[in-house]
């Protein structure tokens, strides 16, 4: 059927009043009034937004990117690269610049037409070659191996698959990769949702995601691997390890029960929050002000002591998970209640100061409505896990 065949005959029949079609018009034409659609219909021109092609933007888009990347694993400190390392290149989203900026930039489903991809700003291969010395054939342990798995671009309806895996052929090319190289062995991710990549990951030292940073997703990797910055971001979804296995981070208690009836089912790739710097950030301390609190206008005060052990300033994301103990419904094992970025010297030893009301840990009870019941809870940041009680 068509929206409008149907919306005629309701018209026409009298089950939709005209004077509900000329209230949705009104208010059509009411918006476009007050953005001026109608005293200049031309395209916008170029001239007007003088920042679109600045430098102030692209370092903007730069900073973004930067900060997109979420370095999940660096095993032995393999990053960042060693001044003079050479690099061995391999996987997809090498010379396509599409695949870093996603769906809904130039094109609806984000592939490039061939006028886009030509005026998209240089390849990672490019960039990388103006930086790394680039190799062709087996190296040695001076050589870094760096493997791109892209995922195409897309959304909405044709972006629909049917099977999480990342397609057998590029496993085992990665795979065929990795046992020919000798020096470290890097896997970016490059892709429009979490992939599963059955254990591939756990053959390489170090994994980065970076989700689709935009078009200076290229440049920013290079900035990272060369030590320019280190990595900020937190993976914001739980990473699955398995096809049918799901799970949230907020899941139930009861859904960590495994077949040995104990409470190790949850085993995610990698967790909701995971992602480090290079000189990942000490948590020296974490304070609770008050372990019981009394009343619904309670507020839960934490104090975080964090220290950066690194030669870089590192920007690092504080998150405080909550979970209820016992409640008359099954609760989550945790939450995220609150979370805070604060910049870091080298060096430098900074508190982060909390203040959560205790409304925020309602849940919604049997009769539909929030509620707040007595009993235990627990924060946790980190390594620390602080009980408190909270009582009506």
């Amino acid at each position: 059927y068509r929206f409008t065949d149907a919306l005629l005959d309701l018209a026409r029949s009298g089950e939709v009043p005209i004077s509900r079609l000329d209230e949705a018009v009104y208010r059509i034409l009411h918006v476009k009034f007050r953005l001026g659609l109608f005293e200049q219909a031309e395209p916008y021109d170029l001239k007007e937004y003088p920042l679109l092609q600045s430098d102030s933007l692209q370092r903007l888009q730069r900073e973004a990117a930067r900060r997109s990347w979420v370095l999940l694993r660096n095993r032995g400190s393999v990053l960042p690269l060693k001044g003079g390392t050479s690099m061995q290149l391999r996987g997809q989203a090498l010379d396509e610049p599409y695949a870093w900026n996603g769906s809904w930039s130039r094109t609806w489903q984000g592939v490039d037409t061939l006028w886009d991809r030509q005026n998209a700003g240089p390849s990672l291969r490019e960039v990388m070659g103006q930086t790394f010395t680039l190799g062709t054939s087996k190296a040695g342990a001076n050589s870094a191996l760096v493997v791109v798995l892209a995922e195409k671009p897309s959304t909405e309806k044709p972006g629909d698959i049917h099977d999480l895996n990342v397609p057998a052929r590029d496993i085992e090319e990665a795979r065929s990769w990795c046992r020919q190289h000798q020096g470290p062995k890097i896997l970016v991710l490059v892709q429009n949702r979490p992939r599963l990549l059955n254990g591939l990951d756990t053959l390489f030292d170090a994994v980065l995601l970076a989700n689709q940073p935009g078009a200076a997703g290229p440049q920013s990797l290079v900035d990272l691997l060369s030590g320019a910055y280190s990595p900020s971001g937190k993976l914001p979804y739980t990473y699955p390890a398995h096809p049918h296995s799901l799970l949230t981070y907020d899941h139930k208690w009861t859904e960590r029960l495994d077949p040995q009836f104990g409470m190790d089912a949850f085993k995610p790739a990698f967790a909701f929050g995971a992602g480090q710097g290079f000189w990942p950030v000490r948590y020296e301390e974490v304070r609770l002000r008050d372990t019981l609190l009394r009343g619904m206008d309670a507020v839960l005060h934490l104090e975080v002591t964090l220290r950066n052990p690194g030669p870089l300033r590192q920007r690092e994301t504080v998150l405080v998970m909550v979970g209820d103990s016992v409640a008359s419904v099954t609760p989550s094992f945790r939450r995220l209640r609150d979370f805070q970025s604060v910049d870091l010297g080298f060096g430098e030893i900074q508190k982060v100061m909390f203040a959560i009301p205790v409304k925020e840990f309602c849940f919604v009870g049997l009769d539909m409505r929030d509620v707040l019941e007595k009993g235990w809870f627990n924060a946790s940041i980190q390594q620390f896990n602080l009980p408190f009680r909270w009582e009506p």
